[in-house]
């Protein structure tokens, strides 16, 4: 997003249950939305990742905030939604990111509605949890945090790139 359009103002897309990891996961968000010179403007929750509640949640927050330029979801079905939402009051000038790489959200990229998705290497993540679970075993120091292993697909990568198998 920040690429895309320096100085953005961003809204976020989470559910509305309790979810450690998701909520992680907006907060990394927003640290580093103000960290490349983005501004948070609002966030909306939803009770899951169906349809009908991720795109009132992002009409709400669309309409609560018009002001947003840029709105990041927590996976790529609710990308996918929050999309739908923006097109339905007119405002697909709205970039919308997800995360997952899912085979859903890959023609929303193509088509210029969803700008971007991270792409988790689950096998890859899986052998690196793996290792550490036996480095621990074995009583070897291991790192408190690591990266996750993935990459950006963008309109410039999208065709070339294959989701993982559901």
């Amino acid at each position: 997003i920040a690429d895309a359009k320096p100085g953005a103002k961003v809204g976020f897309i989470y559910p509305s249950f309790p979810a450690a990891n998701l909520q992680y996961q907006v907060d990394r968000f927003k640290y580093w939305a103000e960290k490349l010179g983005l501004t948070s403007v609002g966030q909306e929750g939803t009770p899951d990742n169906s349809n009908g509640p991720t795109s009132k949640a992002a009409s709400a927050l669309i309409q609560k905030h018009p002001e947003v330029e840029a709105i990041m979801a927590f996976n790529d079905p609710a990308a996918a939604a929050t999309a739908a939402a923006a097109r339905s009051l007119n405002r697909p000038d709205i970039l919308i990111t997800g995360v997952n790489g899912e085979s859903g959200v890959t023609g929303l990229i193509k088509s210029g509605n969803v700008l971007m998705t991270w792409a988790y290497n689950n096998f890859a993540d899986g052998e690196q949890l793996a290792t550490a679970a036996i480095d621990a075993a074995l009583g070897m120091t291991i790192p408190k945090k690591v990266t996750a292993i993935g990459a950006v697909i963008n309109k410039s990568n999208v065709a070339g790139y294959t989701p993982p198998a559901s």
